[in-house]
């Protein structure tokens, strides 16, 4: 696997790492009405205050209002019809719990003792996932099935329950895909998130706060190809080439659709920024298409690996060590002693050490755009790559055939 430690840099130059929190209802409050107003509210904005600014005679500007209202209400048609389209494919995902209860019996004068009395299911978190094919898969992140000890259940769009079992996590992103026993089920139209663009209007869909299945709101991507920390109490992991949006993301959005105008969805609602406002992030749907197909080829989702642990170089951190790049992933062990290169693995083969740095795979400069871990969850397993390594003052070219993950290389 490629799993990145994270080093902190004092330079005020660097751009931070935000922490940000995992969307699992493990409590459920009520929650203020927000976020569905403002997108009612948007276009014609700079039209306004290009009135005001220009003098522009009354006559003129009630005629160009008349035009703005007209763009509003195409614009709310169009969310309606997003929105129409895409609620039946999207599903809310409780997880519950077997709890002991107890009675109290007479013991002696006013003691009393507990005794069991049956056991009671109760509901112990919330997310959401969509529907990927008609028989019953079901996208959704890995953190919201990520404890074994629950069941879960699915429900959707019209009212339906199933059982929920999990199919397979993917152990390089925060995906998993989960299966109910039906059929006929309407299925989520998939789009591009390389087409994506700042600005553009996006919807996220989900189960909010755990308790509002079917909420949606409208926002635009406010930023590409962000860098995160996301944990929740159960730990905590670097996500990568994420999607930044103002649409309000709420907890149990977590594994809901984010959607273009187009109906399409781009996106999986993942985490916000718990010291920011309206700052949510969603993976790119792009990176769960490979899930989708691995799934469909091989009924589990089968990761091609290069088996090294590393960290991202930045110049601050190659001048403290005096290296000779200041750019690519340092070979480095992990917490508690865990090995730098995985034994068995693909690296170990091609011959990658401890201290490494590897600058480039494939002639692809390794940084903060085009991370290492992000380039291999590109190729296929049976892929080879060429690595560029920076041994000391040595300049190597390695050859590793990427294998399935978990699977030791021959």
């Amino acid at each position: 696997m490629e799993e990145q430690s994270t080093l902190h840099s004092t330079s005020s130059k660097k751009p931070k790492r935000h922490r940000v929190s995992f969307f699992i209802a493990l409590s459920f409050i009520v929650g203020g009405i927000a976020g569905g107003i403002s997108g009612a509210l948007v276009g014609g904005g700079a039209e306004i205050w290009q009135d005001i600014l220009s003098n522009t005679p009354a006559s003129s500007t009630i005629e160009r209002s008349s035009n703005r209202t007209t763009q509003v209400i195409d614009a709310s048609e169009a969310t309606i019809d997003v929105i129409n389209k895409m609620n039946p494919s999207v599903v809310s995902v409780i997880s519950t719990k077997e709890f002991q209860q107890y009675r109290e019996e007479p013991l002696f004068g006013p003691f009393y003792r507990r005794v069991p009395n049956g056991t009671t299911e109760r509901q112990v978190g919330g997310g959401s996932g969509f529907i990927i094919s008609k028989d019953g898969m079901i996208l959704t992140n890995k953190h919201v099935v990520s404890d074994t000890t629950v069941n879960y259940t699915v429900i959707l769009n019209d009212g339906r329950e199933f059982s929920a079992k999990i199919v397979d996590v993917d152990p390089l992103n925060d995906l998993a895909v989960i299966d109910i026993d039906a059929s006929d089920l309407p299925v989520a139209a998939i789009g591009d998130s390389d087409q994506l663009q700042v600005g553009e209007t996006v919807l996220a869909f989900g189960n909010a706060l755990g308790e509002y299945s079917n909420s949606v709101t409208r926002g635009i991507v406010s930023g590409l190809n962000r860098q995160i920390v996301a944990g929740d109490f159960s730990g905590s992991e670097t996500l990568e080439n994420v999607i930044q949006t103002d649409a309000a993301i709420n907890p149990g959005n977590s594994g809901g659709p984010l959607v273009n105008l187009a109906g399409e969805v781009v996106g999986m609602n993942t985490a916000i920024d718990a010291q920011g406002q309206s700052i949510g992030f969603a993976i790119p749907i792009n990176e769960a298409v490979f899930v989708i197909e691995s799934i469909e080829k091989y009924g589990r989702i089968a990761r091609g690996v290069l088996g090294v642990r590393y960290t991202m170089l930045t110049p601050e951190m190659a001048e403290q060590q005096n290296l000779s790049v200041d750019h690519g992933a340092l070979v480095t062990s992990g917490a508690a002693g865990t090995p730098a290169v995985i034994p068995g693995s693909a690296a170990e083969a091609a011959g990658v050490k401890e201290g490494d740095i590897i600058t480039h795979i494939d002639g692809t400069e390794i940084s903060d755009e085009h991370p290492l871990s992000s380039l291999i969850r590109k190729k296929k397993i049976g892929d080879t790559i060429e690595l560029t390594i920076q041994r000391g003052s040595d300049d190597l070219k390695l050859q590793a055939t990427l294998q399935e993950y978990g699977v030791k290389s021959s």
